[in-house]
């Protein structure tokens, strides 16, 4: 008899998810919302912004704002950026330098193709004397947006704006992804970014002849680049990022 009872036990136990002592198995729904998982150290991708206005310097100006940002960031401890060739290359591969328009789940692939974690994509545009940013981070794996970051300022104030949005997106992945205006307890808080510059400030065009020079480098003609780029540092001398791509052609 007290084998019997216990074989009933026993069975009774299997049946409820496991013997006494050890966790049941349960499954996640199917539909669950996915989460994103924290990395001590994240890779970020920052992908070219987009923007659909009539502007010619702001047309010009994704692929040189988004160095901008990416050499801010760079700066930085806690996560690592992907540099901007090696995003170059995968846009290549993929055709998308022509289209301009990247959706969000071309963006999470190309975040897994440069083995991101975290993936930014935004937008800027210009209304009523108002230049205006949005971003968005994208967790990689799950492809669920963890924060957005935006900036605002006067065109004048070109260059704050791009530094205060790096400064932004640095603390935000940095963050939990539930408050993106603080970065982790164990995480080192980032330094603002025009500390670290000479130069305070820099007008659009500038910024736009520097993003030429860019593609110009991308699509190989380096002289063009080196025109572009000697006529930014001769209007701007402080300007380090555009300075430094210039000597580096001159190599």
């Amino acid at each position: 008899m007290k084998r019997l009872t216990l074989s009933v036990v026993v069975l009774a136990c299997l049946a409820c998810g496991g013997l006494p002592g050890g966790a049941p198995q349960v499954e996640a729904p199917a539909d669950a919302p996915k989460v994103p998982q924290l990395v001590d150290t994240p890779k970020v991708a920052i992908l070219y912004f987009d923007y659909d206005g009539d502007d010619a310097d702001l047309k010009s100006l994704k692929k040189g704002f988004a160095q901008m940002v990416i050499t801010d960031m760079a700066a930085n401890e806690g996560f690592d950026v992907v540099e901007r060739g090696r995003l170059e290359d995968i846009l290549k591969e993929l055709d998308l330098n022509r289209s301009g328009h990247i959706d969000p789940d071309k963006a999470v692939e190309i975040g897994k193709l440069v083995g991101a974690d975290l993936t930014v994509m935004g937008s800027y545009f210009e209304a009523m004397g108002s230049f205006r940013v949005d971003t968005r981070i994208v967790d990689t794996a799950t492809s669920v947006i963890t924060c957005g970051v935006g900036e605002t300022g006067k065109r004048e104030d070109f260059l704050g704006i791009q530094s205060r949005l790096a400064d932004k997106l640095s603390v935000a992945v940095l963050s939990d992804g539930k408050d993106c205006t603080s970065p982790r307890p164990e995480k080192v808080p980032p330094k603002p970014a025009m500390q670290r510059k000479k130069i305070k400030k820099l007008e659009v065009a500038t910024a736009a002849t520097f993003s030429r020079a860019l593609d110009a480098i991308d699509t190989g003609d380096t002289e063009t680049a080196k025109t572009e780029l000697a006529a930014v540092v001769k209007q701007e001398p402080d300007f380090k990022l555009a300075a430094d791509e210039l000597a580096g052609l001159m190599l």
